[in-house]
């Protein structure tokens, strides 16, 4: 049987939760990936951005490593795989000052080589290729000289190939499309001649059409929250709960590598519905 859509839920207190935050980080760094993932599972975005902002920047730079190293540690061990890429998203999570060093410290690592490593060893588990689809978004996401470095960085140790990948082998799986899309809309991020020569790339590599039939596949317009209408079965249900986030960031990967009429020529061709483009594009 699906799961029910997760009930909203009340965030945590601040201070509590910068507390925990920082002890795990600081003193506990080795251990702070199951904790942070249980910890934010019950926030919402701006508390915790809030949290991690009081986090030294020393701190969770730290914890970068030491996720890093479980990761290594266990790389025949699908779930610490996926628990570390979680905690990866979590701790580069974020725009400030120390969110983009906190980034820059996991590229200098070598996360990004290692996340792409694990999703290729562990291909038949939808939640590492999630997680790790997560991971690489929060890694080279970001507006500075560095994040677009981080962006090329990715893109050359083979993430557009990567991602694609993951969308063709669990195409049922909502979380997977929704945050491989989510990765591609960020890693082709850009303007300039470096950015175009990831959004060919991508195109290349298939992400167009991969795109464009996840957002076929996932295309309800039941609200979640409401309670499944009457004659929807487990199986649309579930594919409604992921449909919203699959379609915004599906659309916005769309308009991320479609930025030129050759390719949305072929996001029209792969079946892509013209409010698709028009919205996005």
């Amino acid at each position: 049987t699906t799961p029910w859509p997760p009930d909203r839920v009340t965030p945590a207190r601040p201070s509590s939760l910068h507390t925990s935050l920082h002890t795990f980080l600081s003193s506990h760094a080795h251990q702070a990936c199951n904790a942070l993932n249980k910890l934010t599972s019950r926030i919402d975005g701006a508390a915790l951005t809030a949290a991690l902002a009081r986090v030294s920047t020393r701190a969770g730079e730290e914890a970068v490593g030491s996720v890093l190293a479980w990761m290594r540690a266990h790389g025949d061990e699908g779930g610490v795989q996926e628990e570390a890429c979680r905690a990866l998203a979590t701790i580069c999570h974020g725009a400030d000052a120390a969110a983009l060093g906190r980034k820059e410290r996991a590229a200098v690592d070598g996360a990004l080589s290692a996340i792409l490593a694990w999703m290729r060893e562990h291909t038949g588990k939808g939640g590492v290729q999630a997680c790790g689809c997560h991971a690489l978004s929060s890694i080279c996401s970001g507006a500075d000289e560095a994040a677009l470095a981080r962006r090329d960085s990715a893109a050359g140790d083979g993430a557009l190939g990567a991602i694609v990948a993951a969308m063709e082998a669990h195409g049922d799986e909502g979380g997977v499309q929704e945050e491989a899309c989510r990765a591609l809309a960020t890693i082709c991020h850009g303007a300039d001649v470096a950015a175009r020569a990831r959004k060919a790339w991508a195109a290349g590599e298939g992400a167009v059409s991969a795109i464009v039939a996840s957002m076929h596949r996932f295309n309800h317009q039941y609200d979640p929250w409401a309670g499944p209408p009457k004659h929807v079965d487990s199986q649309d249900w579930y594919t409604c709960v992921y449909s919203r986030g699959v379609q915004e960031q599906g659309g916005l990967a769309l308009k991320s590598i479609c930025d030129d009429q050759a390719r949305k020529d072929e996001a029209v061709r792969a079946g892509a519905r013209n409010g698709w483009l028009g919205w996005y594009v």
